[in-house]
């Protein structure tokens, strides 16, 4: 059996980073598999769908390096699938036209509820009666006492009994397909072999297995997966911070990052390395997902991105800062040098631009500093040359003159690069070059 796996948002609102969570586990699956990565857009609710929306579910997963094979597919486009699916269950029986009002079935509902009961709509002659005016829904005919089984390959075996499953409605009025139905109809015309999804959809599931039935399809393989917390333990929202995977991108990080941060997130298998993206697809399993939410921790996520950056080659640093970010690197001093300085001190890329700007080509003092130390290092810079051990005479220097790293090395750094940053005095001349340094400090006169 060829793996093949979907994932099918709505275009109603950003791409949640839960949603693109699920998408990488269906992208690993399909591609540990040699199977497909399919992409489905669910755009029925016309009302609902914004442009924003639609560039930031194809923008987002493009950024993440998670490429769909195959044409996208748009529920809005396959009108004609829908309603061949549903003559097919009416002309086989297991579907039927319903004329009665649903305002009619809503009082019964109320009524039943008063009662402490449950209505749960059942096929009767009074459904086929033609109500001038209505246009009927169309419903699956459910049998009772029917058990079905969900033998889900994360929250395991589910039993659920038919006796509390309405003949729940197909197509509305209009004849558009609800949700329930488009979604198995659009499964089986993409051949989806894996359905994995948020544990939250498990309810739905029971239902759509009937539906597989009625069609004579045999099952997919169900994997729930658990949501997303945050990390006061509640349902990720925005108080917990970016949650639009472009925002994470806003924010600085790589994408590779992400795609490993997301991948811990739920998964495990059995030690906490981090993994690059061949591990990833060689390791993941169904059998590594968890049953309890996973929560988003930010500081581990900082982790793997300084992880990444450290360990991301510098044109590949570069490449990114510059389509990312328009950072212009024409205005730093030996910019290899300079990020092979500050790219070990960085969490995100926007530190990491941060720290590079320190390297323009013209520093501004604006700093005032205390004259007489300031001249005790314009006074070092004097007395040695490139070719001597600057870290070892400029301890020796300090020893002389009674003065304590403290008491200068912030100075220092103000006159090479306009602040004090924490960045080590001597891997900052190294990038600027003695000479540049030297007439740096040498040319300093904002004193205090």
């Amino acid at each position: 059996m060829r793996v093949r796996t979907r994932i099918a948002p709505s275009p109603t609102g950003l791409l949640h980073i839960g949603t693109a969570r699920t998408a990488l586990f269906n992208y690993l699956f399909a591609k540990k598999y040699g199977g497909e990565f399919l992409l489905r857009i669910e755009d029925t609710d016309v009302a609902r769908n914004t442009k924003e929306s639609y560039d930031a579910i194809t923008h987002g997963l493009a950024w993440l390096g998670m490429y769909h094979d195959e044409k996208i597919e748009y529920q809005s486009k396959r009108g004609e699938l829908y309603k061949e699916k549903i003559e097919e269950l009416v002309n086989k029986g297991m579907a039927y036209y319903s004329y009665i009002p649903e305002d009619d079935i809503a009082i019964k509902k109320e009524e039943a509820q008063s009662n402490n009961q449950r209505y749960i709509h059942r096929y009767s002659s009074q459904d086929e009666v033609k109500i001038e005016g209505v246009s009927p829904v169309v419903r699956l005919k459910v049998h009772t006492g029917v058990h079905i089984v969900i033998d889900d390959a994360v929250q395991g075996r589910v039993v659920i009994n038919t006796d509390t499953i309405e003949d729940f409605v197909l197509a509305r009025s209009d004849g558009s397909p609800v949700y329930m139905f488009a979604v198995v109809c659009d499964d089986i015309d993409m051949q989806i072999t894996h359905i994995i999804r948020g544990v939250d959809h498990l309810t739905n599931t029971a239902k759509q297995i009937l539906l597989y039935q009625a069609f004579g399809i045999n099952l997919p393989v169900f994997a729930h997966i658990p949501l997303i917390h945050g990390e006061d333990g509640g349902k990720l929202s925005k108080r917990h911070g970016a949650i639009s995977t472009l925002e994470y991108k806003n924010q600085g990080y790589l994408p590779e990052a992400i795609r490993s941060y997301l991948l811990r997130l739920g998964w495990s298998n059995g030690d906490d390395n981090i993994l690059n993206d061949e591990q990833a697809i060689s390791e993941f399993n169904l059998e590594g997902i968890g049953r309890s939410p996973s929560r988003f921790d930010i500081a581990k996520l900082q982790n793997i991105s300084e992880f990444f950056i450290k360990n991301a080659s510098n044109e590949r640093l570069i490449s990114v800062l510059e389509k990312d970010y328009n950072f212009d690197f024409s205005s730093i001093i030996k910019p290899i040098d300079a990020i092979n300085v500050v790219k070990n001190r960085s969490k995100t890329l926007l530190e990491l631009i941060e720290s590079l700007l320190l390297f323009k080509r013209e520093v501004k003092h604006d700093i005032p500093l205390e004259r007489g130390r300031a001249n005790k290092i314009q006074e070092f810079m004097l007395s040695v040359n490139e070719k001597q051990n600057l870290h070892d005479e400029f301890k020796l220097f300090l020893e002389k003159n009674g003065l304590k790293f403290k008491d200068v090395g912030p100075i220092f750094r103000a006159m090479l690069i306009g602040c004090t940053s924490s960045i080590g005095i001597f891997e900052i001349i190294s990038v600027l070059g003695f000479e540049e340094a030297k007439n740096r400090v040498l040319s300093f006169k904002n004193f205090g």
